[in-house]
């Protein structure tokens, strides 16, 4: 039995394993979707707080709650010697059931309060998912960079080598100087080191896209390229997306919801000092036949504060001052927001320009290396390495350009409330 428990443990602990195994290759969409997982710190931290503001509207909501209780009372006694009753038993069996009918709004704003902070919450959760996968986008696109300028200086490496072996066979002849052969020797040694930290900086961007994955330790061999059809769209005019900022901004939407929940628990302090009105009913059987039981009872309760004390006072200015800051954070929100839509737009529109002026820049030197050769398939020029080491940097320098395009434009998107990712 303990054999067929032990295989159990190690099949499960397999699958489980196996299920959260990254793909090889990994492709953009597949990381993208792990933006939602529910084991992710993050989104266990919005889970956690979800839990508090529901316990919150719970305890809010119990004040209506129909309470019940059963009191159960064992006594012997010594009767008065003129009483009719002369038993001494004089036990009691009670239920009574009490119920608030009317608190004159206190309740119901207290509620109200913490459906607005729940909400929130579940909006946050949203739009923290959506904020990951830019998250998540930025490290996949880090690792293809990586690899990019690691090619890019390994074949400047090489091309290097390849002078300075050229230099110490002609200072061998005696046609370099010594001094031509230290320089040429310090060129590599610092293109090697350039490629030792592309190198380096492989591993490194590996291991943060591993932990923005939640997938800490598994380090992805091969990304595949994604298509970024998103950076084609056209980009609106700066008012007509600051309108519909304002409307559907995450942040606003969130700070907007954080002010109406702190109003409605303003509201609530303040009529705390309000009546309470309540229901209750009595149903008892006892032991001794007595003038004075009742068996059952029923009837209304009103209870009326005369005044209000300094703790509802001081209760009703700190629910106030909180309030205050959050209607100033939501101020601050809304101003900020503003001035990063205008930077991210006029980025993005810096962007598109220097985009098309490097496709055309690489199209020249593309031109430049064919003719380089053709030239060392005829043996009159050897300078094949130096162009295809500048198409290597172009590549390089593209992909960076359309990974920043496409992570302002993700940031874009998400500022505006919409999808962070269009393919």
């Amino acid at each position: 039995m303990k054999c067929w428990t032990m295989l159990l443990c190690l099949w499960s602990t397999a699958l489980w394993a196996d299920v959260n195994q990254l793909p090889e290759p990994l492709n953009f969409d597949y990381a993208l979707s792990l933006a939602a997982e529910a084991e992710h710190p993050e989104m266990l931290r919005i889970d956690a707080e979800q839990q508090v503001s529901l316990a919150k509207k719970l305890s809010a909501e119990s004040v209506y709650a129909l309470n019940a209780e059963l009191d159960l009372r064992a006594r012997w006694i010594q009767p008065s010697p003129i009483a009719i009753e002369q038993s001494r038993d004089d036990h009691r069996a009670l239920l009574r059931i009490q119920k608030t009918i009317y608190d004159f709004g206190r309740t119901q704003h207290a509620v109200d309060a913490e459906d607005t902070a729940l909400q929130a919450l579940k909006d946050d959760r949203k739009f923290s998912i959506e904020k990951r996968k830019i998250d998540i986008a930025r490290r996949y696109f880090d690792v293809i960079l990586s690899d990019l300028q690691f090619a890019w200086k390994d074949e400047a490496m090489a091309t290097a080598y390849v002078s300075f072996d050229r230099v110490r066979d002609q200072n061998e002849l005696g046609l370099r100087s010594d001094v031509d052969l230290l320089r040429a020797e310090a060129d590599y040694q610092k293109v090697r080191m350039e490629r030792y930290q592309a190198e380096i900086q492989q591993r490194r961007t590996r291991a943060l896209l591993a932990k923005s994955l939640n997938r800490s330790g598994q380090l992805s061999n091969h990304l595949l390229m994604p298509e970024l059809k998103a950076s084609k769209k056209d980009l609106p005019e700066y008012e007509v997306l600051r309108k519909k900022m304002l409307q559907s901004n995450p942040q606003i939407k969130l700070a907007q919801q954080r002010e109406r929940a702190a109003m409605q628990r303003l509201q609530a302090a303040r009529v705390a000092y309000r009546p309470q009105l309540s229901a209750e009913v009595d149903v008892a059987e006892y032991s001794r036949n007595t003038l004075g039981n009742n068996e059952w009872r029923a009837g209304f309760n009103l209870r009326i504060p005369l005044f209000e004390n300094q703790q509802l006072k001081s209760q009703v200015a700190l629910k106030r001052a909180q309030w205050l800051q959050q209607k100033a954070d939501l101020r601050d929100v809304k101003l900020q927001a503003e001035q990063d839509l205008l930077e991210l737009w006029q980025n993005i529109v810096f962007l598109k320009v220097s985009y098309e002026q490097l496709i055309a820049e690489l199209d020249a030197r593309e031109l430049r290396l064919d003719k380089s050769r053709a030239l060392y398939e005829m043996e009159v020029k050897t300078d094949l390495g130096n162009a295809m080491v500048d198409i290597a940097e172009m590549q390089f320098k593209q992909a960076q350009l359309a990974f920043d395009l496409a992570i302002n434009q993700m940031q874009l998107y998400w500022m505006l409330g919409e999808s962070v990712y269009v393919q």
